[in-house]
């Protein structure tokens, strides 16, 4: 029976650490052990987490004053006995099942990574699920690489998957990346694959969290987010060494990854200290060539991309509109959703 080591970094995470270890001791599979890296927590996380050790000894501690979920998800791999890894965000749950449709995925290939879809839960417990097709893909690395840029069958992210962990020990995290690593280790852990299996299932609860410490991170250190320049630099060296033909995929990431770049930094409290940024960023949508990869672009993201060039105040007028709406949306729901800490998922 395959081992499979599940790697949960945990930061100040006592709303949510609970529910999301018992969806992991919950699993039909049970051949796991969950690893969590506690990164010099303040809060009552690790208390629990000892709680829950106390009752089963597939729970591994592992305190660590190094800071950055790529530096703790490296101690866990370096930690890990599974012949198979898996990574879980502290702030999330999987569905019961999530790791025995893995395990049979990569017992029924020649797959060195296994992988499954999730789905959004909101706020208000709206659920917003990503394809859920019920579709089963088999991949060359080739075809999974060109996949991944287009992004539109399976993610980005490493937390919905489980690979061999002889590429996890091979490749490990960039540190220098605080966003957008987790693309940059799939992609190389891809490249280094005999096969990759896909099943289009939602066994991944990616619930968003208003109040969350990442969220909050996230939107008042816009500076980290221009990362994503770096690692799609990054991205296209490694994929034009191997795979010169895929160079329209390719463009369409790099797009695609300055359009919600330059979205999110249009929609930051503190725009007007980012001014340059949105410059920036703005020039490198400009001399982006759409012609090769205009058949993959909507309707919709044409007329943004248009907005942002040609008609940039209005763009920006609109889009603080619309980013107003949303906050007034939040508010309303968490003022009519009452205290959040009492749901059994809790939204951070």
């Amino acid at each position: 029976m395959i081992k499979i080591s599940v790697i949960i970094p945990m930061y100040n995470a006592e709303k949510t650490i609970y529910d999301c270890i018992m969806s992991i001791l919950k699993q039909t599979y049970k051949n796991i052990e969950i690893i969590v890296i506690n990164n010099a927590s303040s809060d009552k996380g690790l208390d629990i987490c000892k709680k829950l050790q106390c009752n089963d000894n597939r729970i591994k501690i592992i305190n660590t004053n190094i800071k950055g979920v790529s530096n703790a998800r490296n101690i866990g791999i370096k930690n890990a006995i599974g012949e198979y890894i898996g990574f879980v965000d502290a702030d999330d749950t999987i569905e019961e099942k999530m790791y025995e449709v893995l395990v049979n995925n990569l017992k029924r290939t020649n797959a060195d990574i296994s992988m499954c879809g999730y789905k959004i839960i909101d706020l208000n417990d709206e659920i917003i699920y990503h394809n859920n097709t019920k579709k089963i893909e088999i991949y060359k690395p080739k075809e999974a690489v060109k996949e991944l840029l287009r992004d539109k069958s399976f993610s980005g992210s490493v937390w919905n998957k489980l690979f061999k962990k002889e590429l996890c020990e091979t490749v490990k995290f960039d540190t220098e990346f605080s966003v957008d690593e987790d693309r940059v280790f799939l992609l190389k852990c891809i490249l280094l694959s005999k096969e990759i299996v896909y099943e289009d299932v939602c066994e991944y609860n990616y619930i968003k969290r208003y109040d969350s410490v990442t969220n909050k991170k996230m939107s008042t250190d816009n500076k980290k987010m221009m990362q994503l320049i770096e690692s799609n630099k990054v991205i296209r060296n490694i994929i034009e060494k191997k795979y010169l033909d895929l160079k329209d995929y390719i463009t369409l990431n790099e797009f695609m990854s300055m359009l919600n770049l330059y979205r999110f930094l249009a929609t930051s409290q503190n725009r007007k200290e980012l001014l340059e940024d949105l410059k920036h960023v703005r020039n490198i949508l400009k001399k982006i060539d759409l012609k090769p990869i205009t058949g993959e672009l909507s309707f919709l993201l044409k007329m943004e991309y248009f907005f942002i060039i040609y008609l940039n105040s209005i763009y920006i007028y609109i889009i603080a509109i619309l980013n107003n709406i949303n906050i007034i949306k939040k508010i309303r729901r968490k003022l009519l959703g009452g205290n959040n800490e009492n749901r059994n998922m809790h939204i951070m």
